[in-house]
């Protein structure tokens, strides 16, 4: 079963986190592919909203820190975060809607 299951219904874009045995932590692998993941879903004119969710019982306890030595040195760590929250950042208006 994929780390990340994505679907699109409605034009709603849902972003799952899948490792619940794991609380979802996301390893370094799963950033660099949810930057991709929001900026597709970003780009599908018939997506007009994008939820991020987890599987199981928890949303996300952070990065996966069973990573940290050797996967993220410490002058690395915080950088595909970044990326992502590039992706991610919009104006209030897109998130909520402007009211009329």
């Amino acid at each position: 079963m994929p780390d990340i299951l994505v679907t699109t219904r409605d034009s709603i874009g849902v972003i799952s986190l899948n490792r619940p045995r794991v609380r979802n932590a996301v390893t370094l692998g799963m950033w660099r592919e949810l930057a991709s993941i929001f900026s597709s879903l970003a780009d599908d004119d018939a997506v007009r909203a994008i939820v991020l969710t987890g599987s199981g019982a928890d949303f996300c306890v952070g990065a996966d820190v069973s990573e940290f030595a050797t996967k993220r040195p410490p002058r690395f760590r915080g950088r595909w975060m970044s990326r992502v929250g590039a992706r991610v950042s919009v104006r209030p208006s897109e998130l909520f809607g402007e009211a009329e």
